[in-house]
């Protein structure tokens, strides 16, 4: 048991896992900065392209069948929350 997590998907890719495989180690922060940028935009369907510099990012890899080693990579991070509590955006004149 464990909190649960709100993804948002910004982006999916077909790959061919003989010639494309997912990076999962890197020396430098902008490293991976440069290779998230990269997957989002190279992506078959981008829904969000924004800039991924800080916090959590998911990429999940299943199997397809498009060719006989094709992979579906789906790109995802955390949904931002959306305040519901009206009296955060109350303006300060309604006191």
């Amino acid at each position: 048991s464990g909190e649960t997590l709100e993804l948002e998907v910004c982006a999916v890719d077909v790959v061919n896992a003989s010639k494309e495989q997912l990076e999962t180690h890197f020396n430098a922060d902008n490293e991976l900065y440069e290779y998230i940028h990269n997957a989002i935009t190279e992506s078959d369907i981008v829904l969000n392209n924004q800039q991924y510099e800080e916090g959590i990012f998911w990429a999940f890899a299943t199997c397809s069948y498009q060719t006989s080693n094709s992979r579906t990579v789906v790109y995802s991070t955390i949904k931002p929350r959306i305040e519901n509590d009206i009296t955060s955006s109350k303006p300060d004149h309604c006191d």
